[in-house]
């Protein structure tokens, strides 16, 4: 089975992430970024307890794409160090960002076997 390695999803999205220009970053690393993604594969406890971590520092959306169960966790408006806002789009799903729009991903194409 093929999966899509990270570095190609997330390039894609990498000039968008964060606000601001490159020259805002050339001397100290974001502190927030509009979106997190996370590419879950053997790790998944590991990556849902950054969560708390991600809500705290104000990242408007996070998501956990769950390679093995072929979902994306989807989490958003961060409240108190939690996301108040939760769902799992199954892999036909299509995963619009409300924190970046303009920014959808079909879920057939990400888990293309």
């Amino acid at each position: 089975m093929h999966h899509p390695g990270p570095s190609a999803f997330t390039c894609r999205l990498e000039s968008e992430v964060v606000r601001g220009s490159v020259d805002d970053f050339a001397r100290s690393h974001p502190t927030t970024a509009e979106l997190a993604v996370e590419i879950c594969v053997t790790s998944h406890d590991y990556d849902r307890d950054k969560l708390a971590a991600y809500a705290r520092a104000g990242v408007k959306e996070a998501w956990l794409v769950l390679g093995p169960e072929r979902q994306v966790a989807i989490y958003r408006r961060p409240e108190a160090g939690h996301y108040a806002e939760s769902i799992v789009l199954p892999h036909d799903g299509i995963l619009a960002s409300t924190a970046l729009p303009g920014v959808s991903v079909r879920l057939l194409e990400l888990f293309r076997v």
